[in-house]
């Protein structure tokens, strides 16, 4: 009889340990669970008809992004749609670049044009005036350049230059390159 009331008490006192280490999984599971919770990805705010200015450290204005709606999520990345960026330069004329939806990453400093992508350019002084269409745009703000792998073509006066890829660079005039298979044709 002893020993049946010693098992029953090793049963008893290993059912409740097994009941009190359960209870402390439960415990870090919810804990763990919550803090996953806290950084989930939501909207925040939402803005219609919207002006994003850009301003450089002497307040001069170097990008305005004009958007028929502007989605920000708490991971500061921002979802636009009806997006129109006009880049101002130190010399040359600016560049105004026309997206149906666009990704703002990193706290605004960098940007995704999804899709067709026009790019237009009015000719000035040390640039003529160009016409790119291409796709999937990534821009830089602070290296103040612009990337797509996509096919690309640049109307520029009486010429049609396409390619694979392109790399803009508007930290000045306006430097333009495609990167590959690059055909160019005159067009009276």
């Amino acid at each position: 009889m002893n020993k049946i009331i010693s098992v029953l008490v090793a049963v008893i006192f290993s059912g409740a340990g097994i009941a009190l280490f359960v209870s402390h999984l439960e415990e870090k599971l919810n804990a763990s669970s919550a803090s996953i919770s806290e950084v989930e990805r939501y909207a925040d705010a939402e803005f219609h008809n919207a002006l994003i200015r850009v301003t450089d450290s002497g307040g001069i204005q170097r990008y305005l992004t004009q958007a028929n709606r502007v989605i920000h999520y708490t991971d500061e990345t921002s979802e636009v749609v009806g997006a129109s960026l006009l880049v101002n330069q130190d010399k040359g004329s600016p560049l105004l670049l026309v997206s149906d939806r666009a990704t703002l990453l990193n706290n605004n400093k960098q940007a995704i044009l999804h899709g067709s992508v026009r790019v237009d350019r009015e000719a000035s002084d040390d640039n003529p005036a160009a016409h790119i269409t291409s796709r999937d745009v990534s821009i830089d703000y602070e290296k103040k350049y612009a990337h797509s792998d996509a096919f690309t073509t640049i109307e520029s006066d009486s010429q049609v230059t396409s390619g694979t890829g392109i790399d803009i660079w508007f930290d000045g005039p306006t430097r333009i390159r495609l990167l590959s298979n690059a055909r160019s044709r005159y067009t009276p």
